[in-house]
């Protein structure tokens, strides 16, 4: 309850400093004389930062205070940090780096230091946004734009834990006011600038190449002449060229790693399973009013159709339509074809909060955005306390999304436990969940885990970097969620069921614990 009571007090101060600045904000709007570039003091860099340092603050002590393990992912990017390499199995090497750096420096491996990574880097993002606001409008469209997006659900909930998304976001948006400077004027320092962003975007997550893709449609239907001008320029060759060089590193990875990376992505996309759902593609539909916002995710599709009508005149607000439609249309086709989550058109909300906060901003209805901003601003609230709580919450059926991120630390002193009482010679798992958590939270090196490969190639990072072989040790202790195939314990000449157990997961559920002796690993030579 004193989590809850200091939790008020801080929105109330939040939301206190920013009705000033709305009211100081709407007596310049009320005032005709004054130019529509120029906005009051309030709404400025330094307006900006300090609201910016205060969500910051409050991310931070909610990460601290916050109850859930790491998530299989985070427990996986982990791990990269401690393995620095120019490519993983799933995804490129930026994160890995960010966080082996960020836990080196400062000696510590706990969830809140590996998780701190992400709401620093949102606050960046956010300075991103509003330098790209301020040059495609003005000072005010780059203040309220930042703080759209940094109170939007999906960074909300993105502040609480870590993923890919997160260095994605941030180059992505240093991309786009490097892109909004190139509108301006094509020079040398923009183009490096944009460079450097679509090589360590693409470092961080593949889904960077959205950005050129963006860029192309933007330039065949809205600006041929701005296409040409780059096209034909030194800038090209700069953008192109830093972008490449930053990559290359990547590229040859994934070719002296049989393209691990490029096949995991073309594995995630799924298109060899059954295709044509039109219920994922509304499901994903309708997630993205949840993650932009629902008054927001409104505003943007009012205005794509006021865009269709051909009533979309301002240049500006065509250009960011651009960077952000397209890359939820493909996504929802995905979604048609196979499948997709609801982030994976994360990359379209930098661009779409400029501009419906121009939107709100030149045709109202100013008070809506505010209502809008005050639910954002609980939903922050009411997400960092659920994080805090999330023990305690009990949630029926599948429901429950504390699930999956609560009860791994039991389940690893049980395992742990076990193991040593057994005089194991190593562990073995055939899940990435288990094998991903197992490994953060056992501490201990020397337990070694290892993933079995069950088909012709890896199917995960463990199964490529440590996979059992007839020189693992044993005997060998195998873990699970689930009772082992035979097929797995035909692969040992010796198999013995050890127990079943359960780790509490939630108030009213557990997590299954199969425990089971083995040795005389066969080889693959004898299957």
């Amino acid at each position: 309850m004193l989590i809850a009571f200091f939790s008020t007090i801080w929105a109330s101060v939040f939301y206190r400093v920013l009705q000033s600045i709305v009211r100081e904000f709407n007596a310049v709007m009320a005032n005709k004389n004054i130019p529509a570039r120029f906005g009051p003091i309030e709404v400025s860099l330094k307006g900006l930062m300090i609201l910016l340092g205060l969500l910051l603050a409050f991310r931070i002590i909610a990460l601290h205070l916050n109850q859930t393990d790491l998530f299989f992912d985070e427990a996986q990017y982990w791990l990269w940090g401690k393995e620095p390499d120019f490519g993983y199995y799933s995804k490129p090497p930026v994160l890995g780096w960010i966080i082996g750096a960020v836990t080196f420096l400062s000696g510590s491996d706990s969830p809140f230091i590996i998780r701190l990574v992400s709401p620093v880097l949102h606050t960046f993002t956010s300075l991103f946004i509003f330098l790209a606001g301020r040059e495609l409008y003005c000072e005010r469209t780059g203040f309220w734009a930042a703080i759209t997006f940094a109170t939007l659900p999906a960074v909300s909930l993105s502040s609480t834990l870590i993923s890919t998304d997160v260095p994605l976001l941030l180059f992505w948006s240093a991309a786009l006011y490097a892109f909004a400077l190139l509108m301006r004027s094509i020079d040398l320092q923009a183009s490096v600038f944009l460079g450097l962003a679509l090589g360590l975007g693409l470092m961080s997550k593949y889904a960077m190449v959205f950005f050129v893709f963006c860029a192309g449609l933007y330039f065949l239907f809205e600006n041929r002449t701005m296409g040409w001008r780059l096209l034909t320029s030194k800038a090209i060759i700069v953008i192109a060229g830093l972008a490449f060089l930053i990559l290359l590193p990547n590229i040859i990875w994934n070719l002296n790693n049989g393209l691990a990376t490029l096949s995991h992505t073309a594995d995630n996309a799924n298109w060899g399973a059954s295709m044509f759902h039109p219920l994922r593609m509304l499901e994903f539909f309708l997630a993205q009013f949840g993650v932009f916002g629902p008054i927001l995710f409104a505003t943007l599709l009012a205005v794509l159709w006021r865009h269709f009508k051909g009533e979309a005149k301002h240049k500006d607000h065509r250009a960011l339509l651009w960077f952000s439609v397209p890359i939820i249309l493909v996504i929802m086709s995905q979604a048609f074809l196979s499948r997709a989550h609801a982030n994976w058109a994360a990359t379209a909300y930098p661009a779409a909060s400029i501009l419906v906060v121009s939107v709100f901003l030149r045709r109202g209805p100013w008070w809506l955005y505010q209502v809008s901003l005050a639910l954002h601003v609980v939903l922050m609230v009411m997400v960092s306390l659920a994080a805090i709580y999330a023990p305690r919450i009990d949630l029926p059926g599948r429901a429950d999304p504390y699930y999956r991120v609560l009860g791994w630390q039991d389940f690893a002193n049980v395992t742990s436990a076990r193991f040593r009482e057994g005089g194991y010679g190593s562990i073995l798992t055939d899940r990435r969940v288990v094998t991903a958590e197992l490994i953060y939270y056992l501490g201990d090196p020397n337990i070694t885990v290892y993933a079995w490969q069950a088909g012709p190639r890896p199917r995960n990072h463990y199964e490529m970097t440590r996979p059992f072989t007839n020189e693992s040790k044993e005997p060998v202790l195998y873990v699970s969620t689930k009772k082992a195939s035979q097929k797995l314990l035909g692969q040992f000449r010796e198999s013995r069921f050890i127990t079943q157990g359960g780790v509490a997961a939630s108030p009213k559920k557990s997590r299954p614990i199969y425990f089971y002796s083995l040795s005389g690993y066969k080889g693959k030579n004898d299957e």
